[in-house]
Order: structure tokens, then sequence, then C-alpha cells
């Protein structure tokens, strides 16, 4: 018995230690200064950490997304001296269709043309945690053994000011065809996900689509830093994602996608805008709008602005700066889906 004992705490330890050890890469990366993470290195970073993991990794290069006429993604780029890159890492490790885990990575958000006042702009290195969290997901799900087939795509882009950079007013057209014009050039975020969302599934058919992204400074308004925001097309989603996140203390709450968000989310003389013609209720209508790039597969959105970085305040487990959330919460749910 006390043999058995111990090679279950043994166990215990081993898993704990994977997972912790993965929370500290995420929140390295966030931390780590915008001029080294740029998406060519980031790229080559996330490569280098998957090939020691084994992982298989592709890297879709901007012309590339120029052939598949991804055309947000690369509008955000415009202005940046590197471009931007689709980064698809894979791990089988069960049967059936897989789960995509997409994350925004927005290397360094200065607002483009519609500038980030002082302030605000300061933490920008830390837009990219969506795609830092992804990263950290699928390799402690290759080192946990866990039963699940898993894609994670990070949307790499600098948003930059320069005379290339995308200009409010300009219509461009996306991976799944829908035009969309830019309201705000610092809603940018949305438009790299988009893309990425919407080839991730026409070529992976996923049974599960889960988005992270610092994507709404409006949702720490809502849960005060406290919980990241959940959003879904599929409400009978939450609950089992709610209850993951509060057995490991990273909280959840849901806000709501009604059919006005994405009426509000259309354009005049595009599809879409980028910006909401209802100036309140911006998480949502954020999700609103990644929602036309996800079909009828069933969907997540968890914005993780609220709680990717410390910037005045440490937690319990959490120091300042980047806090790797989203790691603890994913495991723990994927080990309760089957």
């Amino acid at each position: 018995m006390g043999t058995k004992k111990t090679s279950e705490l043994e166990k215990l330890i081993k898993e704990k230690t994977i997972i912790s050890e993965n929370v500290n890469l995420v929140r390295d990366l966030v931390n780590e200064n915008a001029k080294d993470k740029n998406p060519l290195l980031f790229a080559k970073k996330a490569k280098e950490i998957c090939v020691k993991a084994k992982i298989k990794f592709n890297v879709i290069d901007s012309k590339q997304l120029e052939k598949m006429n991804a055309g947000l993604i690369l509008a955000v780029g415009r202005g940046a001296e590197e471009k931007p890159r689709i980064v698809v890492m894979q791990y089988n490790g069960g049967k059936g269709k897989p789960i995509v885990l997409a994350g925004k990575g927005i290397t360094f958000d200065s607002g483009g043309l519609n500038l980030k006042p002082t302030g605000y702009i300061e933490s920008m290195k830390e837009d990219m945690a969506g795609a830092a969290t992804v990263l950290g997901i699928i390799k402690t799900a290759k080192e946990l053994k866990l039963k699940q087939n898993i894609i994670a795509v990070m949307a790499l882009a600098e948003n930059a000011v320069g005379s290339k950079a995308f200009k409010p007013g300009d219509i461009f057209k996306a991976f799944n065809g829908k035009t969309v014009q830019i309201g705000n050039t610092d809603a940018e975020g949305r438009l790299v996900l988009a893309d990425a969302m919407a080839y991730a599934v026409k070529k992976f058919k996923p049974k599960l689509m889960i988005d992270y992204a610092t994507l709404t400074g409006l949702a720490l308004h809502v849960t005060a830093g406290y919980a990241a925001c959940f959003l879904t097309n599929k409400d009978e989603l939450y609950k089992k994602m709610f209850d993951s996140g509060n057995e490991v203390s990273e909280r959840i709450w849901q806000l709501p996608l009604y059919k006005e968000f994405s009426e509000d989310m259309k354009g005049d003389i595009s599809d879409l805008k980028n910006t909401s013609r209802n100036k309140y209720g911006g998480t949502s209508s954020a999700s609103a709008f990644l929602k036309e790039f996800v079909g009828e597969t069933d969907w997540i959105h968890l914005d993780i602005a609220p709680v990717a970085f410390n910037e005045d305040k440490e937690t319990e487990y959490s120091p300042k700066g980047g806090t790797g959330f989203g790691v603890r919460l994913t495991i723990n749910y994927l080990k309760k889906l089957k």
C-alpha cells in the first residue's frame, strides 16, 4: 500500500513540475523584450522549443500568406520590418478530430496609426501572451502524454507605425473571403486571429477551437483582473471550463454573445468592420467579429487581457509581469474531455 501511495505521489509531483515549468516558460516569453521577439525571432524560438520537445512544427511566412489571400494578418504587419507569420504546431496523442488552440501573437502593439497614448503603450510587449500560451499548452500536453490530438496556431505580427502601415477606412479581404473595413488600427488582434482561425478550421476541421488573446482592455473593466472573459458559440461548453478554472485558481467568467453584437460589426461597404457601431460591450463585440471566422465549429474565446500580465501587482502564485495564465486551466480542462 505504501509503495502504491509513493508511486502516485511521484506521478503527481512529476505532472505538477511539468506544468509549472511550462507556466514559467510562458511568463518568460511574455516578459522578454519586444526587440527580441519580433515575428521572425519568436517563430525561431518556438521552433527550438518544438524541436526539443519533438512537436511537429511549420511556419507559414508572408509570401505564403499572400498566396493564401490572408489579407487581414498581412494588413496588420504592413508597417513593421519583420513580416507576419502563422506558426502551426501539432501533437498527436489521441484519435479523431483535433482540438485547435489559436493564440494572438502581436509581438508589440503600438496601436498603429491609431497610436496608443502614454500610460497604455508601455506594457505592449505582452500582447503576444495568447501565442505564448498555446505554445506552453501544447508542450505541456506532449510532455504529459495527454490523449488528445492538439493543433496550436500562433498568429504573429507587429503592429507598427510607418509609411506602409495599414490605415483606417481601408478594406482588406480575409482568408475566408470576407471583406473587413478598418475602423481602428488598434483593433488588430481580432484581425490576425481571424485569418489564423479561418485557416485552421479549413485545414484541420477541428472538433473544438479555443482561442487565447489579450484582445480588449475593456475586459479588465469586467473582471478587475481577477478572471478571464469567456465567450462561446455553444453555451454548453462553459461549465466544464468554469469548473476547471476554479480548481486551479485560473478563473473565467462568461459574457453574452447575442446576435445583436454580430449586427453591430457589419460594415456599410464591406462585410464587416473591425470596430462596432455600438460604443458599449466591446469585449462581446470583438468576440462577435471572431465568430465570423469559425463557421459551425464549436468555439471558445478567452479574452485574457485582464489576467495575462500583472503590471503593478502580484498574487499568491504569480509575480509581476507575465502570469502564464491559461496553461493550468487548459490542461485541467483537456484532461476532463473525452
